[in-house]
């Protein structure tokens, strides 16, 4: 399993996904301060270790995920948990965390 998280200002987004075959099986997302992404990780028993994700500017805020090494983001909508490309969606390398990090920032 693989955790994501963004920042956008104040708001932090987390999405937890897994790959099952070539599809990206959303298995939760939460938008909260970084104290309430870490409870909502615990609270849920998704792993806290994964990926910060950093967007460029003008980049829309929400929910991210990036399951290849390749540069390629998958948007994730809040509605119904379903992952679609984005090749639009701007993003830096991202900077990878571990569990003992705990998505420290």
């Amino acid at each position: 399993m693989k955790t994501d998280v963004s920042r956008f200002g104040s708001g932090y987004y987390a999405t937890a996904y897994h790959l099952s075959g070539s599809r990206v099986v959303v298995l939760g997302t939460h938008r909260a301060d970084l104290a309430g992404v870490r409870a909502w990780l615990d609270r849920t028993g998704y792993a806290r270790r994964g990926s910060y994700l950093t967007p460029a500017a003008g980049t829309a805020p929400g929910f991210y995920a990036k399951p290849y090494l390749s540069d390629v983001y998958y948007r994730i909508d809040p509605a119904t948990g379903a992952a679609a490309w984005d090749g639009a969606t701007q993003f830096g390398d991202p900077v990878a965390v571990t569990e003992r990090d705990g998505f420290r920032g």
